[in-house]
């Protein structure tokens, strides 16, 4: 057995939020009482963030409304790009994939014939005809992929996670806030949901100001064992993937930041020649005072309830079960109306993805 055992001090959040040029990296060095240079270090500031981008925003509007969808390409077309596929073709949404790229020529040949399909990613990039990429690649092919899109000017829906390592989240939170193209990493709309509800019972004052949030998550998905999620040098596993698209969205929703405190236990528990965790526990501690617990783990059932405590009492909310569901709808149709979603998502990106890439990279 592989096992995991990782706390990550608020100094590791402080470094991140340095490197990328966080704001929130300011509050933080003033909190703790370090010194820092004006004249040094510049952060970004929502209003300077707003009038770098208006004009890209302004683009966006206008491309949007030239055309009836956004023509959008598909990279990697396995089990989760034809279910990216399958969701424009079930919806009634401003967005049509025109080619889909992938290296496994057999796939394409099962695909649509009116779908343009090529088994070199680099040529949707050069593709001046498509306005966006959808990335559903194997994790280290994420930064590499969307980091090109983004220089040439595509916006790009991509898959989670947000990358395959600490330095290349870094890399491309900066490059997707100095271009055009707008990133967005897809948020599993079903989680959103649930930790909307969580918030809104703590909104009505049901429970007073949260303390603890706790939550199983789904089991992580039955793989064939030569299967890329068990291997470290190509991704970080089910179990991370399943931890990432509940923290992402519960950060999001409660505006929670960077955790100033993070420990995360697991390992492998099925000898079956993976690399990668099947079994992860996390506990974050953020600033104002809420801690979090999460747990994904294989098993026949996941029955324990979200419960949620407060000051003034707790509530249990059905645990959250089932498939992901990204918010490939939502996100489109934001694209197309001239509003992207990238300012309001992609800080909780970061910060829920840094967390597990620290912690799988300092495995014991």
């Amino acid at each position: 057995m592989n096992a995991y055992t990782v706390s990550v001090p608020n100094r590791t959040a402080l470094d991140l939020a340095i490197a990328v040029g966080h704001p929130m990296a300011q509050d933080i060095l003033h909190d703790k009482g370090h010194l820092m240079n004006d004249q040094k270090y510049q952060p970004v500031t929502r209003r300077t963030f707003m009038i770098s981008t208006a004009a890209g925003i302004a683009a966006i509007s206008s491309s949007a409304r030239a055309v009836t969808s956004i023509r959008a390409g598909l990279i990697g077309c396995g089990e989760v790009g034809e279910s990216l596929l399958r969701a424009t073709y079930a919806h009634d949404i401003p967005l049509d994939i025109l080619a889909v790229a992938d290296t496994d020529s057999h796939r394409l040949a099962h695909l649509p014939s009116k779908l343009r399909t090529t088994t070199s990613w680099a040529s949707l990039i050069d593709d001046k005809h498509l306005d966006a990429l959808l990335i559903a690649t194997p994790d280290h092919l994420h930064a590499a992929m969307a980091q090109a899109a983004l220089v040439a000017g595509k916006h790009v829906y991509l898959v989670p996670p947000f990358a395959h390592t600490n330095q290349e989240t870094q890399a491309l939170y900066r490059i997707a806030t100095k271009n055009s193209g707008r990133l967005h990493v897809a948020m599993d709309s079903a989680a959103q949901a649930h930790w909307a509800r969580c918030k809104s019972a703590a909104e009505r004052n049901q429970t007073g100001t949260p303390r603890w949030i706790q939550a199983d998550l789904p089991c992580p998905p039955q793989r064939p064992q030569d299967h890329w999620s068990h291997v470290h040098a190509c991704g970080q596993g089910d179990a991370a993937c399943s931890l990432f698209s509940s923290l992402y969205p519960l950060i999001q929703t409660f505006d929670l930041g960077i955790p100033s405190q993070c420990s995360i236990l697991g390992g492998v528990f099925e000898s079956n020649g993976r690399e990668t965790p099947d079994t992860l526990s996390i506990s974050a501690e953020f600033e104002k005072g809420l801690r979090i617990t999460l747990t994904t783990k294989r098993s026949a059932t996941n029955t324990m309830p979200t419960v949620i405590r407060g000051r003034k009492g707790s509530i249990e909310l059905p645990a959250p079960n089932g498939a992901l569901h990204f918010d490939l709808v939502p996100w489109a149709r934001s694209l197309h109306d001239g509003n992207p979603v990238q300012g309001r998502c992609l800080d909780a990106a970061l910060f829920a993805h840094s967390v597990l890439c620290d912690a799988l990279e300092r495995r014991v």
